[in-house]
């Protein structure tokens, strides 16, 4: 740990006595220089302590971590926009087109997050709706809307009057942290790919911004054959997604080897749990918070792992607010998943109560 200021001009007045046989002064030319070199030591050893830090990939973070991960042939997930379409109406058609140009912003009602048309549409003549894609302005999963949640027109088109997202907006997905990039780089030192491999087809198939996690099993059907199953961020890939990582294998695989893309299986697991809040907190801000810290949980578990209590706990137990949990282990358990399964959030019931209270809202 680096010494602060005082520290290291009293080692250097010490060294000094040590040496010369008698202290200097303050006022002497040689006391100024010792304050003056104790005041420069400092930033310097702050300086040598964060280069040894950013010199090694387990200890590393930000731009030095992402240059370790590029040695590699490795590159950081960046935030991935959520997508789906947006329905644009009115209560009476009108005697003319509408046109809705691509960029037209909408929200949810007090939503932070707006959602952008990506391309030009035109409500017709007499019709009463249109539906066009679009996708949130930012990346994230911040970004992924429940249906009918995107009321508000924003920047509204002459002539149109209402808006709705008839089916959720997918697929939003955080930028890779810190330790997804650690633990991606250090899988790839312990295992090298070598063009046959498993580790060879995992890191082609994590190069897919889209991919999150993956899981390779060798000889599936048979000897020759590789499968291949891909996790989003909580979710399944998309099939245009999977069909362009299965034309990128088929290019780069051996020629004797069959390989089959396919989607992870999502398996729904239920957990009820009962939280105790803590003062200067509302009933309904815990609760929502606790379900967005489950939500988050399951967000982070890559394809074949397990949801443990424990974890989930410790996300919550950590979720402002919080001064204590229980699971209702009569409802909910730990659940192992295979190595092709993926666990996403089914009912996620968190009951309250305020300390001191044995009733549950």
């Amino acid at each position: 740990m680096t010494s602060d200021y005082a520290e290291i001009l009293a080692r250097m007045q010490e060294k000094y006595r040590e040496l010369a046989g008698g202290g200097a002064d303050d006022a002497s030319d040689i006391g100024i220089r010792l304050k003056v070199l104790g005041g420069g030591a400092g930033p310097l050893g702050e300086r040598l302590e964060n280069l040894e830090k950013q010199a090694f990939p387990q200890t590393a973070d930000g731009e030095a971590l992402t240059l370790h991960a590029q040695q590699r042939g490795i590159e950081r997930k960046e935030a991935v926009k959520a997508s789906g379409s947006l329905r644009f109406g009115r209560d009476a058609p009108l005697w003319y087109d509408s046109p809705i140009p691509a960029g037209t912003v909408c929200a949810a009602p007090g939503g932070e997050i707006r959602f952008v048309t990506t391309e030009d549409a035109v409500l017709k003549t007499g019709s009463y709706e249109v539906d066009v894609p679009a996708c949130a302005e930012t990346g994230g999963r911040s970004g992924n809307a429940f249906a009918e949640s995107i009321t508000v027109l924003v920047t509204p088109p002459e002539g149109i009057l209402t808006v709705v997202n008839p089916l959720p907006f997918t697929g939003g997905m955080d930028a890779e942290s810190d330790e997804e990039l650690r633990q991606r780089l250090l899988l790839s030192y312990r295992n090298i790919p070598n063009g046959t491999n498993a580790a060879f087809y995992r890191e082609q198939a994590l190069k897919v911004p889209e991919i999150r996690s993956v899981s390779v099993i060798p000889c599936e059907n048979g000897l020759g054959t590789v499968g291949i199953y891909c996790a989003a961020s909580g979710s399944a890939p998309s099939e245009e997604v999977l069909d362009a990582l299965a034309a990128t294998l088929d290019e780069l695989r051996e020629i004797t080897v069959q390989v089959s893309v396919q989607p992870c299986e999502l398996v729904e697991v239920d957990l009820f749990v009962t939280v105790t809040t803590g003062d200067g907190y509302t009933a309904q801000q815990v609760k929502e918070s606790c379900e967005e810290a489950l939500r988050s949980y399951f967000a982070s578990l890559p394809i074949g792992q397990a949801v443990l209590l424990a974890a989930a706990g410790d996300a919550l137990y950590h979720t402002d607010g919080v001064s204590n949990y229980a699971f209702q282990t009569s409802l909910c358990r730990d659940t192992a998943m295979t190595e092709k399964q993926l666990a996403v959030p089914g009912s996620l019931v968190v009951s309250i109560q305020t300390e001191g209270s044995d009733d549950g809202d």
